[in-house]
């Protein structure tokens, strides 16, 4: 991460957990693109997945329903979808406050 204000992304979160942690970046990247999968796979199952100390993050279903162009007035029909849900833990909130 370059700044305090730019995002950090997938690549300086490897290099930073690699630094920590003291493995490799080849396996930090393994175990991100692994960990993505089983949280994708759980979701897409409707299983709530809680990351210890950091949040859980779970989908819940938003109904179909109707809503407004805002350009040109017509009602269009909005499909029914999985939206995710996420709730950061008590000790995250805590640790950012401390």
């Amino acid at each position: 991460m370059t700044s305090k204000s730019s995002v950090m992304v997938k690549n300086d979160l490897i290099d930073h957990i690699a630094e920590v942690s003291g493995l490799s970046k080849a396996d930090v990247k393994k175990f991100s693109d692994a960990m993505y999968d089983v949280v994708l796979d759980a979701m897409r199952k409707g299983s709530p997945v809680r990351l210890f100390n950091i949040c859980t993050v779970s989908s819940v279903s938003a109904p179909a329903k109707s809503a407004r162009n805002p350009r040109t007035n017509e009602i269009i029909k909005v499909p029914a979808k999985q939206r995710l849900k996420f709730k950061a833990s008590a000790t995250l909130k805590t640790d950012v406050n401390a």
